[in-house]
């Protein structure tokens, strides 16, 4: 006689894996990033600029596009956990695909969540060269902002003819300088 083990997920389990499968899950050619796309849920957005609390509530609102696709009570059951740095990047990057490129399919939508990857000089970390150590001192470098002025070691990467110094500026305009950089 066979018998099959059923794994349970817990409901954090399975948005988490809600949330790789918007970015990762269904692109084979992406390989697995099980491991980093844990890392980056595992930890917490922060930033001391006050704009960019809009990012951290913006990724708080997965959680309740979760609930609604899923039928479960993630934001509730989250409630006292802050916005992951995972969910602040997926967040911003569906709020720039839908309102620069017109894309709102999370599923297809999540170009933009990759090139954020590239630029943080994180895409070499697939689950086969992963190191935590490395991943960890790049997460620490974006969030206490130990990055150059024109954005080297940030999400937007060189930002040619840049005019501001990016350390002092929100995710927001961030983005939107490096947008501008790309034409």
């Amino acid at each position: 006689m066979k018998t099959t083990m059923v794994l349970e997920m817990t409901n954090e389990e399975s948005y988490v894996a809600w949330l790789y499968n918007m970015v990762a899950g269904n692109d084979p050619k992406r390989g697995s990033y099980a491991k980093l796309i844990i890392a980056l849920y595992s930890r917490n957005f922060y930033s001391p600029i006050p704009n960019d609390e809009n990012r951290f509530l913006d990724g708080l609102s997965l959680r309740k596009k979760f609930d609604v696709c899923n039928a479960f009570d993630i934001y509730g059951e989250l409630a006292n956990k802050p916005c992951s740095v995972l969910e602040m990047m997926i967040s911003l990057a569906d709020k720039v695909e839908s309102t620069f490129f017109g894309t709102q399919n999370y599923i297809n939508g999540m170009d933009f969540f990759w090139t954020m990857i590239v630029n943080l000089d994180l895409a070499g970390m697939d689950d086969n060269n992963y190191d935590d150590i490395y991943v960890n001192q790049v997460i620490d470098r974006f969030l206490n902002r130990d990055y150059g002025p024109n954005g080297e070691g940030s999400l937007f990467l060189y930002l040619n003819g840049c005019k501001i110094d990016l350390y002092n500026t929100e995710i927001w305009k961030q983005m939107q300088q490096y947008l501008n950089s790309l034409d």
